[in-house]
């Protein structure tokens, strides 16, 4: 995979969203694939979005 760590992939998201880059149907797509995959690692370091 991309990532090695949660908490990378965590960063990735927030730093395209701060850039705009994500338009808010693909970043909540990502956001939900997070979830899925890290489950209570991903909850415990927050999305992205709050």
């Amino acid at each position: 995979e991309t990532y090695r760590k949660p908490i990378d992939a965590v960063r990735l998201i927030r730093e395209l969203e701060e850039k705009r880059v994500l338009d808010r149907g693909v970043y909540r797509k990502l956001e939900c694939e997070l979830r899925v995959k890290y489950g209570k690692l991903f909850d415990r370091y927050g999305s992205a979005s709050s």
